[in-house]
């Protein structure tokens, strides 16, 4: 088994959307930004994110910052589990 973090990418946000769905949207001090978006919401989300993650867009006095996720891979396979940090 093999664990990696990884940041958003826009080619995930299909298979990510239903997994950000189901996480609370606030738990133990974490926050789900994504939580309760309509599908086209979420992919302005993680298009949001990648570019924040690049420096793009940025409001004044903000530094870019990065939004991971971790998978683990099973034989050739990706899994998402739950363990997103923030």
């Amino acid at each position: 088994m093999h664990v990696e973090l990884r940041a958003l990418e826009l080619s995930d946000a299909n298979k990510l959307y239903e997994f950000f769905q189901k996480l609370p949207a606030s738990e133990n001090g974490k926050h789900n930004r994504a939580n309760g978006l309509s599908r086209k919401e979420f992919t302005q989300w993680v298009q949001k994110e990648i570019d924040y993650s690049q420096g793009k867009n940025l409001r004044e006095g903000y530094v870019s910052s990065t939004t991971p996720f971790q998978i683990k891979k099973y034989h050739k396979k990706q899994k998402i589990i739950d363990n997103l940090i923030y």
